[in-house]
């Protein structure tokens, strides 16, 4: 082999093994019973192992997955699609804890054509997903308070429209979220007026 040629090569390998051993997400390789033969050092951050030899060897299903079942819809869309991009997963730790994941997974082949495996990247989402179920949590209580406030008998409402005579209106359910707010608007301008300002400006988080 040319001299250039072999030297290029190992610079290749060398360039490959540091993108391998410094990336982040988890690169996994198992083969066609799921068990790993390959994963990047990531892992053992991600996951709280003490290195890549203890992934080694196991079942995917065992080592990664919170409920094992899960797998099974995975490889499900696998077969279906032959590849699956950005698959969201629940998967846990070594000490039992939940990580939220993504997943973009493919099936490897030989020269041949015969499939060998399952090669892909494990991305942790855990503070991504967090952050959403904050988000939405805070969008059902906006939601509550702007829309969800009152119901109202509205048959009453038709009988007094008709009748001519108007009265209080009356709600029939307030929501749990609207009394809270209305107790933290009373309980600030409380606070507000013990302080002795003279000044003041709209406390709603709306």
């Amino acid at each position: 082999m040319n001299k250039s040629i072999s030297e290029h090569i190992s610079k290749e390998r060398k360039d490959y093994k540091n993108i391998f051993d410094n990336m982040l997400e988890v690169l996994y390789r198992s083969d066609n019973e799921g068990r790993i033969i390959l994963i990047s050092p990531s892992a053992v951050d991600v996951f709280g192992y003490s290195s890549t030899e203890e992934f080694l060897g196991k079942k995917i299903q065992d080592v990664f997955y919170k409920t094992p079942s899960d797998r099974k819809l995975l490889l499900d869309e696998l077969e279906k699609y032959g590849k699956v991009v950005n698959y969201p997963l629940v998967l846990k730790k070594k000490d039992g804890s939940v990580l939220h994941a993504k997943t973009t997974s493919y099936f490897i082949f030989d020269d041949q054509g015969n499939r060998t495996g399952i090669e892909g990247i494990v991305m942790d989402t855990s503070e991504q997903f967090i952050a959403e179920q904050a988000l939405q949590q805070a969008a059902d209580i906006v939601h509550n308070i702007r829309v969800g406030i009152y119901i109202y008998h509205l048959e009453d409402l038709e009988d007094d429209r008709r009748s001519g005579w108007s009265r209080p209106i009356r709600p029939r359910w307030i929501s749990p979220e609207f009394l809270f707010y209305r107790w933290w608007v009373k309980h600030w301008m409380k606070t507000f007026r013990a302080s002795g300002r003279k000044e003041y400006h709209s406390c709603s988080p709306m």
